[in-house]
This record gives structure tokens, C-alpha cells and sequence, in this order.
């Protein structure tokens, strides 16, 4: 029979020569198989694979047949994948935290994945981006979660809605109040 990470589909073979390399997108775990094992979803399998590997934290695998790592989707904007082997997202963000791409966890430390919503706009559940809070307005603080948590520019200042701090709080022109 053929080894582990090998396969035969046919009779009347002679030799180890005659076994084929199990191909990417499927796993051959046992001896003497006919044919190679599908790759289930959650899990990719490059080529001669002898057990099938999880997708990477901060993706998720929703096919079966994946060859290779880079074939796993990336967790979208607004949601967070932990752990391996995810057929799926795990949920959506915490609520004054955003989630970029690939992120592993509800509440992102700041980083490439995302980070505590920053000063100057708010985070609802369910966030990619920092939302901008209403003219007139602004968060002084990070991680505010609603629109409730934009206060009005202090006197002497304007606030366009960005959110961002830098401009958020103005000082307002020569002869304008």
C-alpha cells in the first residue's frame, strides 16, 4: 500500500513509484488510500499533507478545498476571528473598540487590527472605523461608544465632526464667536 501522504486510484500497480503526492486541497492521513481526503472547512492542505491545517488566528475558512494559508479569508472590518480553524467570523466588535481587517479578538490592543476607539469620535459594536461625531461635537476621551458620548466644543472653539482630535476643538477666527 502507499505510504502516508501518498495515494493509488488504480489496480495493478507495482511499487511505491506508482503512488501519487496527495495534492493541495486534499489530506492523506492513512496507508493505502484510493483517493485523497477533501480538505474540510477551516483547514487548508498544501500538497503531500498527511492531516489538515487551520487557518491562521484573524481568519476563517468557509470552503473546503483550501490549498494553502493565504486561501483562508481574512476577518473583515467590524468583526473578530479567535482561534484556528474558524468556519466563520467569531462576532462582531466591542462597542468603543474598532476592528480592522484580521482581527482576533472583540476588543483589539492597539495595533494593524484595530485599537480602542481614539479621542475625537465613537466606536458602536460592529465598528472597522472610528465614526465621526456630529458638528459641533467631540469625544474627549478614547473609547466612547455612542453618539451620547460627544460633547459640545467648549466656548471660544468650533467643532466641524471629525474624528480625530487634531481641529476637533478649534479655537474660532479673530471677530467670530
Amino acid at each position: 500500500p502507499c505510504p502516508i501522504g501518498f495515494y493509488r486510484n488504480g489496480s495493478a500497480r507495482e511499487s511505491f513509484q506508482d503512488c501519487t503526492e496527495c495534492i493541495s486541497g486534499y489530506y492523506c492521513d492513512e496507508t493505502g488510500l484510493a483517493l485523497p481526503k477533501e480538505c474540510p472547512r477551516g483547514y487548508f492542505c498544501v500538497s503531500g499533507s498527511t492531516y489538515p491545517q487551520p487557518c491562521p488566528l484573524g481568519t476563517y475558512g468557509n470552503s473546503t478545498g483550501l490549498r494553502r494559508s493565504t486561501d483562508c479569508t481574512p476577518c473583515p472590518g467590524g468583526y473578530y476571528c479567535d482561534g484556528i480553524g474558524r468556519t466563520e467570523p467569531t462576532d462582531v466588535c466591542d462597542a468603543g473598540f474598532y476592528c480592522r481587517e484580521k482581527a482576533y479578538t472583540s476588543a483589539p490592543p492597539d495595533g494593524p487590527t484595530g485599537g480602542v476607539c481614539p479621542a475625537g469620535g465613537y466606536c458602536p459594536p460592529k465598528t472597522a472605523f472610528p465614526a465621526a461625531c456630529d458638528p459641533g461635537k467631540y469625544s474627549a476621551s478614547p473609547g466612547a461608544k455612542t453618539k451620547y458620548d460627544c460633547v459640545p466644543c467648549d466656548p471660544g472653539n468650533f467643532c466641524a465632526g471629525s474624528s480625530v482630535t487634531d481641529g476637533a476643538n478649534s479655537p474660532c477666527a479673530a471677530g467670530y464667536y
